[in-house]
């Protein structure tokens, strides 16, 4: 097996991503309190979703607790909820629980308005600054006020004291999932929690044209310095494109990546000589990935899935500066296909340079 690496002193990492995807994605935006007794059955309504249904995303917004904010308080203001209630890509009046699923089911069967990707995340962390680029690709005409944002979660919250510790109505319920744990439980975890929204509650207009046409793209990159309390080990990005509207606010399309792809180096690879791109995108049988060194040394080419998990290493050898390039087959570490789906091919240095594209495959 082939292996790869270039030597670069550097220290905010950019990661570039190939094309956006076109997959529908949704969104369940749930409210809640560590106060609310019925809420940690909602969360566990939610976990089975998201468990079940890979292209939701879920959102914990919390109000009167240790994990609230003024962002939450805002969109809770507008759309004025029961606890815990959500609303699915924000496309009506907040639901009840038993109704999330359904109506997560048929946001899904929509045919998508625009294709968001997260087209680059850097992260320094010695200031805990987060950089990230979000790109929208326009895949039908569209008018409207378009507008971009962006999602910071962390799961595995907890804490001390009432704003963390969780009231539970179905302590004594026999035979759920939450009978006996206490009422309140205390040392509760809390997933999925919303940490902040880079555009606030409502977005970034201007950025985005009122009329649009299928295949238009556009960028916005947003530059936030994160709280010195959040871990994030735990912690997701998301990035999406709203409709703003005096009734409702839409949430057209989104993307949802671990904080892991915005790993810490300095710089644009591409300005330091790192080039990578894939051809065929998608990869039906076989892709070709070539790859620019600027100098000669040792890299690692390796492929993770969507969670972070290490799939294949498909290059580890020395190699020498110029353009190079290699084949991937679609197969994992075994030799087994991959299933379909959005891969992450990634060059990384053992200085700790790195630069990755997204790769869709179709067998």
């Amino acid at each position: 097996m082939k292996k790869i690496l270039l030597t670069l002193g550097l220290g905010l990492c950019i990661i570039g991503f190939v094309e956006a995807q076109s997959m529908q994605k949704v969104i369940i935006e749930k409210h809640t309190g560590a106060w609310c007794g019925y809420c940690p059955d909602g969360a566990l309504i939610m976990d089975d979703i998201l468990t079940t249904t890979p292209n939701a995303i879920g959102v914990a917004m919390h109000n009167g607790d240790g994990m609230y904010n003024s962002i939450a308080g805002t969109v809770q203001g507008f759309y004025s909820p029961a606890y815990p209630q959500a609303t699915i890509n924000r496309q009506g009046a907040p639901i009840s629980r038993g109704a999330w699923q359904s109506a997560v089911d048929l946001a899904l069967q929509k045919e998508p308005v625009v294709a968001v990707s997260i087209d680059s995340a850097g992260y320094d962390q010695g200031t805990r600054t987060l950089k990230v680029k979000v790109k929208a690709t326009f895949l039908r005409d569209t008018t409207g006020m378009l507008r971009f944002n962006m999602y910071l979660l962390e799961d595995g919250v907890t804490g001390t004291g009432s704003g963390f510790s969780q009231t539970n109505y179905f302590n004594a319920t026999s035979g759920h999932a939450l009978f006996g744990l206490g009422n309140p439980i205390v040392n509760y975890v809390h997933n999925n929690v919303f940490r902040d929204a880079a555009g606030g509650a409502w977005g970034n207009g201007g950025f985005i044209p009122s009329t649009v046409l299928a295949g238009e793209s556009y960028f916005l990159t947003y530059t936030k310095v994160l709280s010195a309390n959040w871990n994030t080990a735990n912690m997701r990005i998301v990035a999406m494109v709203n409709m703003h509207g005096s009734t409702f606010r839409p949430t057209l399309n989104a993307e949802v990546v671990p904080f892991s792809f915005a790993t810490s180096f300095e710089g644009d690879p591409s300005a330091a000589g790192m080039e990578l791109s894939i051809y065929p995108n998608p990869l039906q049988s076989r892709s070709t990935i070539s790859f620019n060194l600027a100098e000669a040394g040792r890299v690692v080419i390796d492929v993770h899935n969507m969670a972070g998990q290490l799939v294949t290493t498909i290059g580890d050898d020395i190699t020498n500066a110029g353009m190079h390039s290699i084949v991937w087959d679609g197969n994992d570490q075994s030799g087994r296909p991959v299933s379909n789906g959005l891969y992450i091919v990634r060059l990384k240095t053992e200085s700790g340079g790195q630069i990755a594209k997204r790769v869709q495959v179709n067998h």
